[in-house]
C-alpha cells in the first residue's frame, strides 16, 4: 500500500497580492513535496461555490454562523487571482494541511505558511466583516482532496516526474 497522496493547495488572493507566492510555493518544495500541477487563475462564481460546498452547514453544525462565513469565502475566493496546484508526497494531505497552519494565523506556529506570512485574527476578520486573510487553502483529509483537485484540474493538466527525493541517484 503507497502513502502518496495528492492534495489540492491553493495560494488565495491574499498571498497572489502580497507577493509570495515564490516564497510559499519554496515552502512546499524545500520539504520534498512534488507540484504535479499548478495554473494562476481566477474562479468563477460556480467553481467557487462548488469549492466551498458544505462549508456553511459544517460551520453551522460548530455553532458559527456557518452561511455568512461560507458566502464570505466565496466572495475573497473571486475576489483576485489564485494559484491552484495539485502537491504530491508521502501523507500529503495531512502533511501539507499542518504545514498551512491553523485556519487563523495568529493561532498558527511560526513554521507554518501562515505562522510566517500572516498574523489575522477571528475577532478583526469578524470586526471587518469578512473571511479571514489566510493566504492560502490546503485540502482537509475529511473532506475529499480528490473531489477538490477535480474541481481545479483536469487529468491531463497534471504532470507525472521524478524528483531527486524519488530517485536512487542521490
Amino acid at each position: 500500500m503507497s502513502h502518496i497522496e495528492q492534495t489540492l493547495f491553493i495560494i488565495k488572493p491574499d498571498g497572489v497580492e502580497r507577493g509570495v507566492i515564490g516564497k510559499i510555493i519554496t515552502q512546499l518544495e524545500e520539504r520534498g513535496l512534488k507540484i504535479v500541477g499548478l495554473k494562476m487563475t481566477t474562479a468563477d462564481k460556480q467553481l467557487a461555490e462548488n469549492h466551498y460546498n458544505g462549508l456553511g452547514e459544517r460551520l453551522n453544525k460548530r455553532g458559527l454562523e456557518g452561511d455568512k462565513i461560507q458566502s464570505q469565502m466565496i466572495d475573497f475566493l473571486l475576489s483576485g487571482p489564485v494559484v491552484a496546484m495539485v502537491i504530491e508526497g508521502v501523507k500529503a494531505v495531512e502533511y501539507v494541511k499542518r504545514l498551512a497552519g491553523a485556519t487563523y494565523p495568529n493561532e498558527s506556529d511560526f513554521g507554518t505558511i501562515r505562522g510566517m506570512f500572516a498574523h489575522v485574527t477571528r475577532l478583526h476578520a469578524n470586526e471587518s466583516d469578512r473571511a479571514v486573510r489566510n493566504l492560502v487553502h490546503a485540502s482537509d483529509p475529511d473532506e475529499h482532496p480528490e473531489r477538490e483537485i477535480a474541481l481545479w484540474f483536469t487529468p491531463e493538466e497534471l504532470v507525472d516526474y521524478q524528483t531527486v527525493h524519488q530517485s536512487n541517484t542521490w
